[in-house]
């Protein structure tokens, strides 16, 4: 039974962002219909189903209940991690939402609508919120196994926020084999930009968030790099003493000899300030035949 709840939170984990933050929105969307109801039926002092002008209340409810915990943050927080910022956003967001909302009816009345709803519906709601959001992050915590798992991963710059680092960081996350706390990017903008979660900046940071996050190595994405720009870049990330990996070159993508995961140390040759000239074999072999005889 506990491996099959465990089976569906990694289930929820597992989605995209987007449709969290959507099944987030809906969930709210039924905690505004719940409110509004259960406000009703307690200024009534009865069980009352929903009619008329009461789903005009429910109506405006989800319309600026959600546009508004949306304007103030409230979806931008990790559900499982929900914090103070979350409680704050939902402070402001309600507060808000309870001036307009008990303000419309307070002004209009409206048949079977008490005017009492505009005061108890938005405390309702905030209760739900915070209960909602608290039950979620008690359901959705890393276990201590995924705890020890994070704390035992190594803390990694990726330098490239393009497709080839997107997805090394992608299969990084999957793997568990590193923790991507940073892309680094020469595209100006992209930087303060986030992808899935994690923020491009530029390479002039690249100490500081060494220095912040303890990186144990960077990971150099970008396999279409000029020899000469390749360069540049290693001696900057040289500062760091932090050790670099590279992707494999375009050629070796291409040819299928390896893929977006392989990684490889530095080498002598990523060092060079050119391409690599190969050697003239014509000419190596009258230099020795010259020395033989």
């Amino acid at each position: 039974m506990k491996h099959a709840s465990n089976q569906r939170m990694d289930g929820l984990l597992a989605l995209p962002r987007r449709a969290k933050k959507t099944l987030a929105i809906l969930t709210d969307a039924s905690l505004c219909v719940i409110t509004v109801w259960l406000a009703i039926c307690f200024r009534f002092e009865a069980w009352v189903s929903l009619e008329g002008y009461q789903w005009l209340a429910v109506l405006l409810s989800v319309l600026l209940a959600i546009p508004l915990l949306s304007a103030f943050g409230f979806y931008h927080t990790v559900i499982r991690f929900a914090g103070r910022q979350t409680i704050d956003a939902a402070l402001r967001a309600v507060a808000l939402y309870a001036v307009i909302y008990s303000a419309i009816f307070t002004a209009y009345g409206f048949p079977l609508v008490p005017r009492a709803i505009g005061v108890l519906q938005p405390f309702l709601l905030l209760i739900g919120l915070a209960l909602v959001r608290l039950l979620a992050s008690q359901l959705l915590a890393p276990s201590s196994q995924d705890k020890l798992l994070e704390q035992s991963q190594e803390f990694v710059l990726v330098y490239g926020a393009g497709q080839s680092g997107q997805q090394l960081a992608a299969s990084l996350a999957s793997s568990g084999r590193a923790k991507v706390v940073g892309f680094l990017d020469d595209n100006p903008s992209l930087h303060k930009a986030s992808i899935s979660g994690i923020l491009v900046s530029p390479a002039s940071q690249v100490q500081g968030l060494v220095a912040q996050h303890s990186v144990g190595q960077i990971l150099l994405a970008i396999p279409s790099l000029s020899r000469t720009r390749r360069n540049e870049i290693l001696q900057i990330l040289a500062s760091t003493q932090v050790a670099v990996r590279t992707l494999p070159s375009l050629s070796d993508l291409a040819s299928g000899k390896a893929d977006a995961n392989d990684l490889r140390a530095i080498n002598i040759e990523d060092l060079l300030g050119r391409d690599p000239v190969a050697p003239d074999t014509h000419l190596l072999q009258k230099t020795f035949a010259a020395k033989w005889w």
